[in-house]
């Protein structure tokens, strides 16, 4: 028996005959992709959409390039009844690209799930953090695109960019993730606005707190902000009335995809490292506030998350290490905190100024000119330890966690997103506890505020 004359029986519409060849052949040869695609355009005649989809992504997982099948995949897509149907036929062809290596064929596919089920997101191995851990970069970095912070690109699936040339195009970027994600990964953005050059248009959405800092450190790209991450589920496209008033995007790259082709090695990391532009009108304000908070150094500490459960909890240093660095003379420690609570404040028991008319949660604005008006910062493991250095501001970053597990740093010693910052990584609190021993004799080499000269 040959496809030739299965196709006939098929062809002539003699169903019965037709199954019985295709599995006559399939008896002879279990890997025949085209008598599953026969298969497949069978169940089709017979009204059978769901069938034909197991049968043509066994003849694509057999031969992926099949251009038949293909052509059957694209029938069953328009006879599935459901949206959550098609997501799992695309679905299931994409983890099969991605098992055999196919990996840039596989994330197109992947994609077009997401736009019909955006909680296939959810599926994510988390592979990328040991590859990126480890500083692999390359592999590190497509493995990412299968992350499970990611949501629907909406109308846009058919638009991603690829590292195509830029040159006089609008690229629409969309951040998804959370607030110090947005912070890290705006270290791409001036490659972006370069790539685009002065006749196109880089277009910037982003958690709406981080609107008026990102519109003034890159002037040359459009920012806009309807979100607000809560950390609870992905953020995803939401109104879009918006764009009209710019011209329609040529591409689309949600933020954390464009380390993927701007920043594909260490090398590739810009120097200097991320830098944001506080309000210089806020900056002036500050600066005076703080001098009437009295002499001293001034230098911000935040301690822990906003949002802490039992189980982040065990990566925040206790208060009880930080005591080494409560304990210097001629400081004034400023609050930075969010939600910090009295009996935190208790504990410190050092000179903790807070400032109850600035939101360090939703004004992250203002929170930013805070923090370029102050002399040092020394922070956990949070958003601040992007804000602040970026800010050109003296950051320390002890963390209790296990250096090789923070993917962030790619492999290094440090954050090649903020070289500045110097980080600290310890998981027992008496080595927590030298660490601030260090950091604060680190702090007493700063240059001194004027006053103290």
């Amino acid at each position: 028996m040959t496809i030739a004359k299965a196709d006939k029986h098929l062809r002539a519409g003699r169903h019965g005959e037709a199954l019985k060849a295709f599995r006559k052949i399939l008896d002879a040869d279990p890997e025949n992709a085209a008598a599953y695609c026969g298969l497949a355009a069978l169940s089709l005649a017979l009204g059978k959409p769901d069938s034909a989809a197991g049968m043509v992504l066994k003849a694509l997982s057999i031969d992926p390039d099949c251009g038949d099948g293909h052509k059957i995949f694209t029938r069953v897509v328009g006879e599935l009844e459901t949206p959550e149907e098609v997501a799992q036929l695309y679905f299931g062809h994409s983890q099969d690209l991605k098992a055999k290596g196919r990996l840039d064929a596989a994330l197109t596919i992947y994609r077009k799930a997401l736009r019909f089920d955006p909680t296939l997101a959810l599926t994510d191995d988390h592979d990328s953090a040991h590859m990126l851990a480890a500083g692999d970069l390359q592999a590190g970095w497509m493995a990412y695109e299968w992350r499970d912070t990611i949501a629907a690109p909406g109308p846009f699936t058919d638009r991603f960019w690829n590292a195509e040339d830029l040159t006089g195009k609008t690229i629409l970027v969309w951040g998804e993730q959370g607030i110090g994600d947005h912070m890290m990964f705006a270290n791409c953005l001036p490659d972006l606005i370069a790539r685009v050059g002065s006749s196109g248009r880089v277009i910037v959405e982003t958690d709406r707190r981080l609107v008026s800092l990102f519109a003034r450190s890159f002037p040359d790209a459009v920012i806009h902000g309807s979100s607000y991450f809560k950390g609870t589920t992905p953020v995803g496209t939401q109104n879009l009335d918006w764009l009209k008033d710019y011209p329609e995007p040529d591409y689309f790259v949600f933020l954390g995809s464009l380390p993927r082709f701007l920043r594909p090695t260490l090398e590739s990391f810009p120097k200097a490292g991320t830098r944001f532009m506080a309000d210089p009108e806020h900056l002036t304000l500050w600066r005076q506030r703080l001098r009437d908070c009295g002499p001293g150094m001034k230098i911000g500490i935040c301690w822990r998350s906003l949002r802490m459960t039992e189980e982040t909890s065990l990566y925040f240093p206790p208060l009880a290490c930080w005591r080494a660095l409560f304990a210097l003379s001629g400081v004034r420690f400023i609050n930075l905190q969010a939600g910090s609570t009295d009996p935190e404040t208790a504990e410190i028991g050092a000179d903790l100024i807070t400032f109850d008319d600035l939101d360090l949660v939703d004004d992250l604005d203002g929170a930013a000119s805070l923090i370029g008006a102050l002399d040092a910062v020394i922070t956990a493991g949070t958003n601040i330890q992007w804000l602040a250095p970026a800010l050109g501001i003296p950051t320390w970053t002890v963390a209790k966690n296990r250096k090789d597990l923070d993917w962030g740093l790619l492999g290094q010693d440090h954050y090649p997103w903020v070289p500045d910052l110097k980080v600290h990584f310890a998981e027992e609190d008496d080595d927590l506890t030298r660490i601030f021993e260090t950091v604060a004799g680190e702090v007493t080499m700063l240059p001194k505020p004027a006053e103290l000269l």
